[in-house]
């Protein structure tokens, strides 16, 4: 193992030279989303550079264990392996993918008239609704001081993320329409629904899933086609450009949340916007993610930890149908929401989080690690490759995993399963709604569907 300081600037380096030799497409969006998503929880340990006393987690008992070095060494070399893991399972799925962009053809699919486009803008607000808490952070501290959303009771928490699912595919609908007077009417009405969705129903209540949302929905814009070649051939620089300072309002916004949501309900505890934003970086979802990567050394370390062999995944088999339906007839998954691997925390460090590197060592070690995320890079790699095709299908898929990139990487698997479950169910009733409309053929090629010898 690295001693710290080489580690994290092994772990840092490596990331980025991952990212910049990801060239499967014009922009390879998916995979470098997903590896930023990957390495944000490992920035809690940068401060080792300033001090090496540096301390980067809040309990004692944290405090106590993460004083141990070699757990420290332990984590980095994991999270390295993961790395290498990820980037070696992306190239792979390389040549078949460059093979198929060649071949990329013209859209031809129907789109959904404006009736069936409310009635889903409608159920997009309503499986929101379910997820958000009735108090919003104005009124209550987040989490501890608000009552449950209505998707607790029915044991329905991914609700929110079947939400996303349906705006995505929205999107992707309104995008293709060739009528620019209906096509302009859809983008307006999902953009009040996203608005209402983001602001409303997730940043007053406190949460941040919603980042998910909004990076599947830039880089629906970022790849959207093109109507004309000179269009295509200037709109990804432009679109790159109009998104730079939304893009840094809403990072800001999302890091000051962290620590704005359990003090704006107390008058006498308002802290100004700086220093939220700083306080949002050193206590952060994603540097506490990190806490559970200690726990798991720790188990490693004094011999507690005994390999799963496996039974992780078949629990995710065992745990696929849907919390509501599990209730009426009395099943009970492995993996819920109060139980299964993300609760086993024996060190008793853990914030909650699971990342992604915990499932395949703690049933593996650091074989597992190497394994599961080649395979993850591979299908990720593939994904990327099919949506440069531009079908609906494959767009949907792709903007799916972004919604579910961040909860998936930083919090479970079952994100991940179920943002799939939940846009082939979206698929098919997109396709039951436009059933009995003739086709439209869409006359350019996306505008992503060449590839490009180097990054952007």
């Amino acid at each position: 193992m690295f001693d710290i300081r080489p580690g994290v600037a092994a772990l840092i380096l490596a990331v980025f030279w991952a990212m910049t030799r990801m060239r499967l497409t014009r922009l390879t969006l998916l995979p470098r989303f997903l590896l930023l998503v990957y390495i944000l929880p490992f920035t809690a340990l940068v401060g080792y550079f300033v001090d090496m006393t540096y301390v980067w987690t809040s309990t004692p008992r944290q405090m106590e264990v993460a004083s141990d070095p070699n757990l420290v060494r332990e984590i980095i070399t994991v999270g390295l392996v993961g790395v290498l893991g990820f980037f070696s399972g992306v190239l792979a799925s390389g040549k078949e993918g460059e093979a198929a962009l060649k071949s990329a053809q013209s859209l031809d699919e129907a789109r959904m008239s404006i009736g069936p486009y409310l009635i889903a803008l409608a159920v997009a607000l309503c499986f929101s609704w379910l997820s958000a808490p009735p108090e919003t952070i104005l009124t209550a501290a987040y989490a501890f001081g608000q009552s449950a959303a209505p998707a607790e009771g029915l044991n329905f928490p991914a609700a929110y993320l079947v939400s996303y699912v349906v705006v995505v595919a929205l999107f992707i609908d309104a995008e293709r329409d060739r009528s620019p007077k209906l096509g302009r009417m859809k983008r307006v009405l999902l953009a009040c629904v996203v608005a209402y969705i983001v602001i409303v129903l997730q940043l007053l209540r406190g949460d941040r899933e919603s980042s998910g949302l909004v990076a599947a929905l830039v880089c629906l814009y970022l790849t959207s086609p093109a109507r004309t070649k000179v269009a295509k051939q200037f709109a990804v620089g432009r679109r790159v450009r109009r998104m730079i300072l939304p893009l840094s309002i809403a990072v800001a916004i999302f890091i000051a949340l962290g620590q704005a949501r359990s003090t704006l309900s107390e008058v006498s505890k308002v802290i100004p916007a700086k220093h939220l934003f700083l306080l949002g970086l050193s206590q952060n979802t994603w540097t506490a993610v990190l806490w559970r990567n200690l726990g798991v050394a720790w188990e490693h370390r004094t011999g507690v930890l005994h390999y799963k062999l496996g039974q992780t995944y078949v629990d995710y088999f065992l745990s696929l149908p849907p919390g509501f339906v599990t209730k009426v007839i009395g099943y009970e998954r492995p993996e819920e929401s109060w139980r299964g691997i993300s609760w086993e925390d024996p060190a008793g460090v853990s914030g909650g989080g699971l990342h992604v590197v915990i499932a395949p060592f703690k049933n593996f070690g650091a074989y597992g690690v190497l394994a599961v995320l080649f395979i993850y890079g591979f299908l990720i790699g593939k994904l990327e490759f099919a949506h440069a095709r531009g079908s609906f299908f494959a767009r949907l898929m792709w903007a799916s995993v972004f919604c579910s990139g961040l909860i998936w990487f930083w919090y479970g698997d079952m994100a991940f399963i179920r943002a799939i479950m939940a846009a082939l169910l979206v698929y098919v009733a997109y396709r039951l709604s436009i059933f009995n409309r003739p086709n439209t053929v869409l006359e350019q090629s996306p505008v992503h569907a060449t590839p490009l010898a180097g990054p952007i």
